[in-house]
């Protein structure tokens, strides 16, 4: 907090200590007292609030400066301080004598100030200096003298939080909880660069994350720092660039050979800049003691002088055994090194990089690897190990390397790796016959590549058919072996046919058996989690999905965890976690699209897909509908199997916000575009249900009857609970009647017992709407009672509403409690729910498609009604109220 008058933050107790002084200088006892602390650490501010309270007190008051640049002037300081001193003026009023920098006094006036020290016990003067540390003095000998004379002696530390917090001014709204912290954590709490660093933030338009602030550097002080390492020694700024740019491979002996110094050069200098508070050593570990001071001296470094001295540092941590990793960060930000080891050790930091899942660091070390002169085969193996490593993070730029790898290599095992992991990026950037291409150019490795040239035939409409027959055969002659690419294809082949469930489920376990190694290996994987998913296992599946998230999370894969996160998204929102399946739809997505992996492909329609289905049962309308438009897919499709997920998903929007005739147009297009696969199976394509419902929307009773009728007998084959029940609840809505009530009571039945919960909520909606107009209204409300539990357990906003406005037709007297879980809104719990998993309040309107405002006002109610003022109460306030509706009453 600021100390009033003075302006001064957090220096009570500093304040304190002056003002007994004067207090004891004014009833004659004088002394001297000495402020000391490192570069910026607020002397100067501190002789100023001095200098105003012995003015409040009638002090009189000299005050004067050390001047580097004048120390060689014989009393110079002295004259200064005395110019302009009223005659006895220490007689008449207690005096006030201020030097600041007294370590750059001249000699003269330094012993002149030492000598007056001695003899101010019974005089009515403070002697006020301030001394940096680690700056050399005129004379040592003679500041010695003075300084041992002084009764007091103040050192000034680093400003804790809340006076850091003070100085830093306000804050906005959005910024990071722990901006603060981190800003003294960068600063050391230091004065004078929390200021520098609140002026340059102020020029910001967007508050930076605790994160962001870390590399920060301060050029405002650069000039200021060169001058204070300059007056040190010759050697001090090198020595600190030095330092800096090495990071932390900084020790003595390293900075030693780097720098070409002495050691006893070096030892007087790391003495003077770790006494100035610069520099801390830890053994033989050098590092900058306030970190955005290391980020300041780096940054001021030219280009050339940064670049010769990593080159430097490079040669000298390769001579001294350091890891290769440590010896390829100064070879990739250092200059040229005519070395002939530079290639093999970049190549080996690249590969622990990689396995440590560091693919961005792993591919600057092969780029720069590349700019050696090497033979051809051993440039190959960088072009692959190149496109291998930026395959995860940028799949665009991964792709031209591993074209040149495969042109770079001879015939055998390795090419064949390259040729099939190339075939497999393009077919994910949608280069379908590209990847065809590839992989039917060598045609004495097409059995090995059968697999990989299946999945390509598979994900487009024109060539779907020929692996679809292909798989059949296959399955067919019952092939042996554990291959889980093939195993995966005849899963997927399993349940799209609609053929044995088991066998689907007992090939994606086959395949899941083990995680994959490496990202190659992450789409059969999710391959089979989808299968057996479908097969009515969407619990197991989840589980299996969660597993390969962390992994790809580990490999730092992002076109891997991209898939990953939305297969386990439409996975949630099969077992009923919407909030979870938004949420993981939403990061996938955007994962996909910074892995540039294309963004009207296949795959990104499925991606989009997945988010939309999510959206549209939490009553996201406009999200969804914005999805579609910033993928440019509101009025297309591709023809992959992505695009009839897209066209199935878009259906179901448009009917959803009262357009059911373009829904159908969607919808039946969806199965005609399916019919490439021979997808009959309801649990992988539900058009025919979703059309059903259309149809009767618009009218059409007996296509929809048609559809809806092929839907429930397409499902009891298939035997999954989830996709028959979902058929079977169409089928009574078009058909109506007689029937209703007893098809719908099956569709409850069927699902009860198996983990599809948001299915089960909408067959029990359903089916309490059927009794009621069957005039059973006990049993009804029983029913929509349940319906609405799940509802809220769901978190499904639509469906909540539907319940309770069925609730309310039905007679029953809803009392809506004002506080506590159960009264927040769906959209209320929606940001309640993400805010208390941590996310912050930008997150939480870029996940749900609104405006920051929004999601504020969202949890102001929240707070109000749970009864709570923290965020970190949410979690809390939250947990243990599903189900959600149980403490409404209804009579």
């Amino acid at each position: 907090m600021r100390t009033a008058p003075t302006g001064l933050f957090g220096r009570q107790r500093e304040l304190r200590a002056v003002e007994e002084a004067l207090k004891e200088a004014e009833q004659g006892f004088g002394s001297a007292v000495t402020i000391r602390g490192g570069f910026g650490c607020g002397k100067t501010a501190l002789l100023d609030a001095a200098r105003h309270l012995a003015q409040e007190r009638r002090f009189a008051v000299l005050a004067a400066g050390g001047c580097f640049l004048d120390r060689a002037r014989p009393l110079g300081l002295a004259r200064r301080l005395l110019d302009g001193v009223p005659p006895r003026a220490a007689i008449d009023a207690p005096t006030l004598v201020l030097v600041d920098d007294v370590h750059w006094a001249d000699q003269p006036s330094l012993r002149w100030l030492a000598a007056r020290s001695q003899r101010l016990a019974a005089q009515p003067v403070l002697l006020l200096v301030s001394v940096c540390d680690g700056e050399p003095s005129t004379d040592p000998a003679l500041l010695d003298e003075l300084l041992a004379g002084s009764a007091r002696e103040v050192c000034l530390a680093g400003l804790d939080t809340e006076a850091s917090a003070a100085l830093l001014g306000p804050q906005p709204p959005v910024a990071d909880p722990g901006f603060v912290a981190a800003c003294v954590r960068l600063t050391g709490g230091n004065p004078l660069l929390l200021k520098a660093l609140a002026e340059l933030l102020g020029t910001e338009p967007v508050a930076p994350t605790a994160d962001e602030l870390a590399g920060r550097a301060l050029p405002a002080v650069a000039a200021a720092v060169r001058v204070r390492l300059r007056r040190v020694s010759p050697r001090a700024l090198a020595v600190a660039r030095t330092v800096a740019l090495l990071d932390a491979d900084a020790t003595v002996d390293r900075v030693a050979d780097v720098c070409d110094l002495d050691p006893a050069d070096l030892a007087a200098d790391l003495d003077a800049l770790t006494r100035m508070g610069l520099l801390a050593l830890t053994g033989a570990r050098l590092r900058f003691a306030v970190p955005v001071l290391g980020n300041t001296v780096a940054h001021d470094a030219g280009l050339a002088e940064a670049q010769a001295t990593h080159a430097r540092a490079a040669r000298v941590l390769h001579a001294g055994g350091a890891a290769p990793d440590r010896v390829a960060t100064h070879l990739v930000a250092g200059g040229h090194v005519e070395e002939p080891w530079v290639a093999a050790v970049l190549r080996t930091a690249a590969r622990d990089a990689a396995a440590d899942g560091r693919p961005e660091t792993a591919a600057g070390y092969l780029h720069r690897a590349l700019r050696e002169r090497l033979p051809d085969g051993a440039r190959a193996g960088l072009r692959r190990e190149l496109g291998e490593v930026q395959a995860r993070v940028d799949v665009a730029a991964a792709i031209p390397h591993l074209r040149a790898a495969v042109d770079q290599c001879g015939p055998g095992p390795e090419r064949d790796a390259v040729v099939v992991r190339l075939a497999g990026l393009l077919a994910l950037t949608g280069q379908d016959e590209s990847a065809a291409e590839v992989l039917e150019a060598d045609a004495g490795c097409l059995a090995h590549r059968q697999p990989y040239q299946i999945e390509v035939w598979l994900s487009r409409a024109g060539t779907a058919r020929r692996a679809v027959e292909l798989l059949d055969t296959l399955a067919a002659a019952a092939p042996a072996g554990e291959d889980p690419r093939m195993l995966s294809l005849l899963a997927m082949r399993e349940a799209a046919s609609g053929g044995s469930r088991e066998t689907a489920a007992a090939l994606a376990r086959r395949t899941l058996a083990t995680l994959p190694a490496g990202p190659d290996g992450a789409r059969a994987h999710l391959r089979a989690v989808t299968a057996l998913s479908h097969a009515g296992y969407p619990d197991e599946a989840y589980r299996r999905c969660a597993a390969l998230v962390s992994a790809a999370a580990q490999w730092q894969d992002r076109p891997a965890l991209a898939l990953a996160r939305t297969t386990r998204a439409y996975v949630a929102w099969q077992l009923g976690r919407l909030p979870v399946a938004a949420e993981d739809a939403r990061c996938g997505l955007e994962l996909f699209l910074a892995s540039r992996a294309g963004e009207r492909t296949g795959n990104a329609a499925w991606l989009v897909a997945v988010l939309v289905t999510v959206l549209v049962d939490l009553g996201g309308y406009d999200a969804a509908t914005a999805v579609l438009q910033r993928a440019g897919l509101c009025d297309e499709a591709p023809q992959t199997f992505g695009g009839t997920a897209l066209l199935l998903a878009r259906g179901r929007l448009r009917v959803a916000t009262g357009h059911p005739g373009d829904g159908v147009r969607d919808l039946l297009a969806c199965g005609a575009l399916v019919e490439n696969w021979e997808a009959a199976n309801p649990a992988v394509a539900p058009w025919r249900s979703e059309a059903a419902l259309a149809l009767s929307a618009t009218g059409s009773v007996a296509e929809a009857q048609h559809h809806a009728a092929a839907a429930v007998e397409q499902a009891r084959r298939w035997g999954a609970p989830g996709p028959l029940a979902h058929a079977l609840r169409a089928h009574a809505l078009v058909t109506g009647g007689c029937r209703e009530v007893p098809v719908l009571a099956e569709a409850v039945a069927t699902v009860k017992d198996s983990p599809a919960r948001l299915e089960l909520a909408w067959c029990l909606a359903e089916y309490g709407s059927a009794l009621r107009r069957a005039g059973q209204l006990t049993d009804a409300r029983q029913m929509l009672h349940a319906a609405l539990d799940l509802a809220h357990e769901c978190g499904s906003p639509v469906l909540v509403e539907c319940a309770r406005t069925r609730l309310s037709a039905s007679g029953a007297r809803r009392l809506t409690p004002r506080t506590g879980p159960a009264s927040l809104t769906p959209a209320e719990r929606r940001v309640a729910v993400l805010a208390a998993a941590g996310r912050t309040n930008r997150e939480i309107a870029e996940s749900l498609y609104v405006h920051r405002r929004t999601v504020e006002i969202h949890l102001t109610n929240a707070y109000r009604k749970l009864h709570i003022d923290r965020r970190d109460r949410l979690a809390a306030a939250l947990s243990g109220t599903a189900p959600y509706a149980s403490t409404i009453d209804y009579q």
